[in-house]
This record gives structure tokens, sequence and C-alpha cells, in this order.
């Protein structure tokens, strides 16, 4: 009498298990674009303009370019003399919101946004106006990036 081999003894393979695509492929693509990089490119404009107008004159302006999107990190207003802080108002408008209006400001200030997001073809100005009629400069500069909206 002869032993019987261990593999002998075993019941024959099943058939596999089938496997199920449980939005794994989703799941994959999502992952891969996170942390792929993106195309995007910086955004900065500065300008100064000199006014004696009453009404609010646009000091600089960013219109995000088509198949971006935008991404503000930053404006900042500054009055390069200091007796034209007392003589000024300004205005910031953000994708069609107007933010503040009708404000001093006594020293240059730079407002930090974070990149907050900002469509296509949607614009951030910065506006000034001298309140007393009298000649003031105004530097404005709007910084943050474009990115390229995949398709």
């Amino acid at each position: 009498m002869t032993m019987q081999n261990l593999l002998d003894q075993e019941p024959p393979p099943q058939q596999p298990v089938p496997i199920t695509r449980v939005c794994w492929d989703e799941l994959f693509a999502f992952l891969q674009n996170l942390f792929k990089p993106k195309a995007a490119r910086p955004y900065v404009n500065l300008d100064r303009v000199t006014t004696t107008k009453q009404e609010y004159v646009k000091v600089i302006e960013w219109v995000v370019a088509n198949d971006f999107k935008g991404e503000l990190e930053g404006v900042t207003l500054n009055c390069p003399d200091i007796a034209d802080y007392d003589n000024t108002h300004w205005k910031l408008e953000i994708a069609g919101q107007e933010k503040f209006a009708g404000k001093y400001i006594g020293t240059a200030l730079t407002l930090c946004f974070g990149g907050c997001e900002i469509h296509t073809q949607q614009t951030v100005i910065l506006w000034g106006k001298s309140t007393t009629g009298v000649a003031v400069k105004m530097d404005g500069a709007i910084y943050g990036r474009e990115i390229l909206l995949v398709k």
C-alpha cells in the first residue's frame, strides 16, 4: 500500500471569486489627480494712479483668463505720500461683490485672502478716489495665481 500525497487529498480548486468593481477606478483617478502637479502661473499686477476726481477711478484690475481659475492671495493698497492718506477713499470688488467702499487707511495695507477662488472671467478691482478734489497718488497691487482648468 502506498501512501497518498498530501496534495492528492485536497479538494480541487473552486472557481476564482470574481473581482467586483467598487468605484476603485474613480478613487484611483481622484488620488492621481489630487497629487498630480497642476499647470499654474503666478499672477502679479501693480499700478499707480494719480487723480483729482471725487468719483471712484480704477486703480488696478485682474480679469481671470479663459480656461483658468484664479486663486487670490492678496491685495495691497498704498498712498506713497503720507498726506494723501487723509484725502483718499478706497473700494474693493471681488467677483462682482463689493467688499468695502468709502474706507480710509492710515498706512499701507495688505489684505490676505489665502487662495480665495475666482472663476473664469471674474474680476478683482481696486478703486480709489480723492475725497476733497486734491490730487492724490494711489498704488495698488493684486497677486495670486491662475490654474489651468483640466478639460
